[in-house]
């Protein structure tokens, strides 16, 4: 804020000053008195012309949004490349959880097939001793575990 107030005051005493020059390098040398006057006029009175005219108000207003943009430039590039960093950090948290659950399914998945052959197997075991016991002539013992083959079929709903 205060920058702004000196750039603007700058401004006015240079171009005071410039005008003065340029009025002292093309002035005539016999008419000094009046030299003397228009330098007091572009020292002090130039500027405060200015003033009461509010051009430095525009002047302040311009330096100052000038700054303010600079400044609201920069804190939405530090804002968007916190959020791009925030959006790989939830990105990377969710592949990892996606990894995570991915994981889980593939071992549910594992145990209940590993279940599953193992109920196979002993299906086919039973299936296997029902046929060697029928073959040898142990028909009790064949048609016992035929039962329990059937049994053990609708209890896992394939029959």
């Amino acid at each position: 804020m205060y920058s702004s107030k000196l750039k603007t005051y700058l401004i006015f005493y240079v171009f005071s000053f410039f005008a003065l020059f340029l009025f002292r390098v093309f002035a005539v040398k016999e008419a000094l008195s009046l030299s003397f006057m228009f330098a007091f006029m572009f020292s002090f009175v130039f500027p405060f012309f200015f003033y009461v005219i509010g051009l430095h108000k525009i002047l302040i207003n311009y330096f100052d949004n000038q700054y303010y943009t600079k400044q609201d430039e920069i804190n939405f590039q530090t804002n968007l490349r916190r959020e791009l960093q925030r959006k790989r950090a939830l990105s990377q948290i969710d592949n990892e959880n996606l990894h995570y659950q991915n994981q889980l399914r593939i071992e549910y998945i594992a145990q209940v097939a590993q279940i599953q052959l193992q109920s196979q197997q002993y299906l086919a075991n039973m299936y296997q001793q029902a046929i060697i016991n029928n073959s040898t002539n142990n028909e009790l013992t064949a048609q016992k575990q035929l039962l329990e083959l059937e049994a053990e079929l609708k209890k896992q709903g394939l029959i």
